[in-house]
């Protein structure tokens, strides 16, 4: 029976893994461990000296070993010379390096698990902390402990992902380097949105940005991406009749009760698209990570999160910090989680209201509010830009087409400074494909 007291570990492995480096020191690097995932101290110690003799340009060998461990003052408390004379003798061979490596990561890895469990058993039982803050800071504990697989990637297999990738792009039938808006106009002139990477779309307030980013996730999961969708203004009822009532061109203020069969029909349909909604008020960065890892469990993968938007998000920082600074972190953080998740995130943020802007000026860059690192950290930037928004309220046919620009202000891997073309009905806040 396993001793449930006694942490993991692989003592073996972690001496097996010493001598092969003895042995053949070029297997220092295949094993790419640090020195605390070892078990024992004094291997911690003969992993360091490794490590320091490589930083400095010197040869690992059995002197050169001796020599540093006995300068560090730790020669003895290791069990001098024949210690590390014996880990090469106990070493059948070097070739098995990067396997021994392993086994010690995986019994690290265990041990480390253990310590997140036994810090969140701590939290749960102090009721002192509120109840958000422990499932936050379990599922913080949690993630930081998940594997990442790939991190380092050798020249060969990133070359040929690389080529797979634009071999699909150009032969394959999507013919989107990324993954669609829902919206061909669109897609056309940015390659679609990228896995791994924030994209910004901005707009002035009641500009009818929530209302695209609604009829966005619709179209995408009726193309089967999975959506997390998360708004802290509204509530996911008011999401669910963005949608609908946009799919019907109908709208709230003219519904009568004879359009329940369609509402119906279009409702069902709605249901069974793969998406999730999240309509918390005052998240953090932390709480939306850990809801959409939900989600992913949930709906089996989750390719894209949508959040309207930025504004409303809680942006923690040290007292002394400004908003701008406040939202950079945000900003930073959400960047972080589209890499850990493998997801596509399209964050919804307001421009400034400049009072010089009229219809024929479009937004720039230096319109998005309150900081600078929306720009710097976005690798993407749409704005919605519509002609009819600065017209006066009186003059307006709310039930006419009207046109709709999303301006393309950066884009990474394309063009930037162009516009893709929609049309807008105000009514029913209904955006659709443009007819050329």
């Amino acid at each position: 029976m396993t001793d449930i007291l006694t942490p993991p570990h692989n003592i073996e492995a972690e001496e097996a893994v010493l001598g092969s480096v003895l042995i053949e020191p070029a297997m220092f690097a295949d094993c790419a461990l640090r020195p605390d995932e070892f078990y024992l101290v004094k291997h911690r110690w003969i992993w360091e000296t490794f490590a320091e003799l490589i930083a400095h340009g010197h040869d690992i060998d059995l002197l050169t070993v001796q020599e540093e461990l006995e300068r560090r003052g730790q020669l003895a408390e290791i069990g001098g010379p024949t210690y590390i004379t014996r880990l090469i003798t106990l070493t059948a061979t070097a070739f098995n390096a990067a396997s021994y490596a392993a086994l010690v990561k995986d019994s690290a890895f265990r041990r480390g698990l253990i310590r997140a469990a036994s810090d969140i058993a701590k939290l749960a039982f102090d009721v002192g902390t509120d109840i958000k803050t422990v499932a936050t800071n379990a599922s913080a504990a949690l993630d930081a402990m998940t594997p990442v697989d790939g991190v380092n990637v050798d020249a060969w297999d990133a070359a040929h992902e690389w080529y797979a990738e634009i071999e699909n792009y150009l032969t394959g039938d999507r013919r989107l380097l990324g993954l669609t808006t829902g919206y061909g106009a669109l897609d056309e002139k940015t390659n679609g949105i990228k896995r791994c990477e924030l994209t910004l779309l901005a707009a002035m307030p009641s500009m009818g940005k929530s209302s695209l980013a609604f009829q966005m996730a619709r179209r995408m999961c009726a193309q089967g991406l999975r959506v997390g969708l998360f708004s802290q203004e509204m509530r996911q009822q008011d999401m669910i009749e963005r949608m609908a009532l946009a799919e019907l061109n109908l709208s709230h203020k003219k519904l009568k009760a004879s359009d329940l069969p369609k509402l119906k029909d279009v409702v069902d349909k709605i249901a069974l698209l793969p998406f999730m909604v999240n309509s918390e008020s005052g998240l953090t960065v932390a709480e939306i990570a850990r809801h959409a890892r939900d989600m992913q469990r949930a709906l089996r993968g989750l390719d894209v999160i949508m959040i309207d938007h930025i504004g409303y998000i809680n942006h923690l920082g040290e007292k002394h910090d400004n908003l701008p600074t406040r939202i950079g972190i945000t900003t930073k953080s959400l960047a972080r989680i589209c890499k850990q998740m493998n997801v596509a995130m399209l964050a919804l943020c307001q421009l400034n209201r400049d009072k010089t802007r009229t219809a024929d000026k479009p937004p720039t860059l230096t319109d998005l509010r309150d900081s600078g690192h929306l720009e710097a950290d976005a690798r993407m930037v749409l704005a919605l830009h519509r002609p009819e928004y600065f017209a006066e309220a009186d003059s307006v046919d709310l039930d006419a087409i009207q046109d709709a620009w999303i301006v393309v202000l950066k884009n990474h891997r394309g063009p930037r400074n162009v516009t893709a073309k929609l049309q807008f009905i105000e009514s029913s806040a209904q955006f659709s494909e443009a007819v050329l």
